[in-house]
């Protein structure tokens, strides 16, 4: 059935009606990501592989600023401190990764590489201590590119169990165990921080 009435209508648009009043403000939404990108220079050398052991690893800047997203590093210590305390009030969740690659000086059960953040200022108290990232092996031969984590923890200073999270007070420098001799190059930390929600 054809209804020729409703078919011919077209609808008239008036003018614009003057604007309502300003309604009530929203809740605070969650936030962006924010992430860090941090270079370090290299543990060893390709011919002189670096012993078995516990190293601190010192910030690489020049690479940072061409190939990284300077965040979260201490600009004016001259120790690569890793800072946390330029995050915004509030309670977060950081995400840490680390990569890099690995030559081994030779084979056996202990090649493993560990990498970790290491508090720098012990007397902040209720900060996990080390932020663990992860831990690998590699065997005698080439190159490998190894990546390690993610590791994930609560970031804020006012939450009620401190087991477990990190301090936004905290301060905290990239240490790298060895099991064998290694030569490490690409060494890079990455950080993402979330508004936690």
């Amino acid at each position: 059935m054809y209804n020729r009435k409703l078919c011919c209508k077209v609808p008239v648009v008036g003018p614009e009606g003057p604007q309502g009043p300003q309604g009530e403000q929203g809740a605070t939404g969650a936030g962006a990501q924010d992430n860090g990108l941090l270079f370090f220079e290299n543990l060893g050398k390709s011919e002189d592989k670096e012993p078995a052991g516990t190293y601190t690893l010192n910030y690489d800047a020049a690479r940072t600023t061409i190939d990284g997203i300077a965040k979260y590093i201490d600009g004016i210590a001259t120790d690569s401190s890793i800072v946390l305390s330029s995050v915004p009030s509030g309670d977060y969740w950081i995400e840490i990764y680390a990569h890099c690659d690995a030559e081994a000086g030779n084979a056996g059960t202990d090649n493993f590489i560990t990498i970790d953040l290491v508090q720098q200022n012990p007397g902040t108290p209720n900060s996990n201590n080390p932020l663990d990232i992860d831990t690998r092996s590699v065997s005698k031969g080439g190159q490998a590119h190894i990546s390690f984590g993610p590791a994930a923890y609560r970031l804020g200073s006012s939450l009620p169990n401190p087991t477990g999270r990190v301090d936004r007070n905290a301060t905290y420098r990239l240490q790298v165990t060895t099991g064998r001799p290694y030569f490490l190059s690409e060494i890079k930390l990455i950080i993402k921080v979330r508004p936690y929600v």
